[in-house]
């Protein structure tokens, strides 16, 4: 296992506090390198648009 830079790990801290603040629930996944980090953070981009789109039908 590779371990984290500290400022990615602050990075990524920084996001789940952001999403605790606003209230989204979420899972936090481990990765194993940072292609797959990238990978992950856009899918949270698409979830997060998906959310807030339904949330502006409601």
């Amino acid at each position: 296992m590779n371990r984290a830079h500290p400022a990615d790990l602050r990075k990524a801290l920084i996001v789940a506090n952001e999403l605790a603040g606003i209230g989204v629930l979420f899972v936090p996944v481990a990765v194993s390198s940072k292609e797959e980090f990238a990978q992950r953070m856009g899918e949270l981009g698409q979830q997060l648009e998906q959310i807030a789109q339904e949330a502006e039908t409601e």
